[in-house]
C-alpha cells in the first residue's frame, strides 16, 4: 500500500481537486493521511463536509498538529500515521496523473536492495504539460538525490517516493519560529546513505 501525505493549510478549493485526482488513481490499494497544519490553517475554510465526501473514496485518515507547529511538524505527524510501505508528500493544491500510483508500485516491486530507499519520478506544470527541469541521464537510473544534482546537473522540483521505514529514521527538523524546511535538507541526509531510483516520467502536476 501507498500512503500519500498531505499537509493542509488553505486552499480548500484546491484540496478538491487534489482528492479528485487520488480518488480516479488507476491503482486502489492507498491510503490518504491529511493532516490540519493548524499554524497556517485558515479557520474560516471549513473543510469538514470535503473531509466526509472524500472520506471513503480516498481511504482518509484525517489528524490536527497543535497550535504553531507548522508544515515540518505536520508531515512529521502524516509519516508516523502512515501504513503504507511507501509514502509520497502531495502538496494540497497539486495533482496525480491517473497513473501516478499504478507506475509507483510497478517501479517499488523491482527494488529488492536495503540500500534503495524509494523512488523519484519527475513533476509537470498542470497549464501546460511541460515537465519540470531538465532530464535524468537515463529514463532509469540509480542514483541518489546529491549526485542527480551536482554530477548529472537535473534541475527542477522532483516526485520523490519513500520507503516509510527509511524515511522515518530522517524527520524533519522542528524548529521554534519556524514553519517551513526544505524538504532538500532531508533528502540531501537521506543521499549520505541511500540511494533512489529515478525515472524519468512525470506523474506529478504543479498547480503553477
Amino acid at each position: 500500500m501507498l500512503s500519500i501525505i498531505i499537509a493542509f493549510g488553505k486552499g480548500k478549493e484546491y484540496l478538491k481537486d487534489c482528492f479528485d485526482s487520488i480518488k480516479e488513481q488507476d491503482y486502489k490499494d492507498i491510503e490518504t493521511v491529511l493532516v490540519l497544519d493548524k499554524a497556517n490553517i485558515n479557520p474560516e475554510e471549513n473543510i469538514e463536509e470535503l473531509i466526509s465526501e472524500f472520506s471513503q473514496s480516498i481511504n482518509l485518515k484525517v489528524y490536527e498538529t497543535g497550535d504553531n507547529s507548522g508544515v515540518s511538524a505536520a508531515r512529521n505527524l502524516g509519516l508516523l500515521k502512515a501504513n503504507g510501505e511507501y509514502v509520497y508528500f502531495l502538496d494540497s493544491d497539486d495533482y496525480l496523473e491517473n497513473f501516478a500510483v499504478e507506475r509507483i508500485i510497478l517501479y517499488a516491486a523491482s527494488i529488492n536492495e536495503d540500500y534503495i530507499g524509494g523512488l523519484c519520478f519527475r513533476k509537470k506544470y498542470y497549464n501546460t504539460g511541460k515537465i519540470v527541469g531538465t532530464p535524468f541521464p537515463k529514463q532509469t537510473i540509480l542514483s541518489d538525490s546529491l549526485m542527480m544534482s551536482y554530477k548529472y546537473t537535473a534541475t527542477g522540483d522532483k516526485a520523490e517516493v519513500f520507503k516509510t521505514e527509511v524515511l522515518s529514521k530522517y524527520p524533519f527538523p522542528e524548529i521554534d519560529g519556524e514553519n517551513f524546511v526544505p524538504e532538500a535538507l532531508i533528502w540531501n541526509r537521506l543521499s549520505l546513505k541511500y540511494k533512489l531510483l529515478f525515472i524519468d516520467e512525470g506523474i506529478y502536476y504543479l498547480n503553477t
